[in-house]
């Protein structure tokens, strides 16, 4: 299990968060994802042999956000 922080632009209130925060935890292999508008972040924890970090960017854009260079991984 990987955990990842990726910083995110374009939230912009908790509705935002709580959106992305959904998408993430839908995409395939995600175990978890919260996403912060306050700290522009979203904490993912995903599964490394079905998912990868590629994908869940892709799935940060398709909400209409824009994912920025890995802050942490663990």
């Amino acid at each position: 299990m990987i955990k990842l922080d990726i910083p995110v632009e374009g939230m912009h209130c908790q509705g935002c968060a709580q959106t992305l925060s959904s998408a993430l935890q839908r995409v395939d292999g995600v175990r978890a994802a919260k996403a912060d508008f306050e700290a522009k972040l979203v904490k993912v924890s995903f599964d490394e042999a079905r998912v990868g970090e590629r994908r869940l960017r892709e799935a940060i854009r398709a909400c209409g956000y824009e994912p920025r260079a890995t802050a942490e991984a663990a």
